[in-house]
């Protein structure tokens, strides 16, 4: 059951991680095509 429960917050901390990532990419690609429209 506890190993259950480690593996449940291991999968929501990577979720957690792939949308910062996600956001930060997406962030970061605005950001350029923004200079490039400048």
């Amino acid at each position: 059951e506890v190993s259950l429960l480690k593996h449940i917050i291991s999968d929501i901390e990577d979720c957690k991680i792939k949308n910062l990532f996600l956001l930060a990419l997406s962030k970061s690609c605005f950001d350029a095509s923004y200079v490039a429209l400048c």
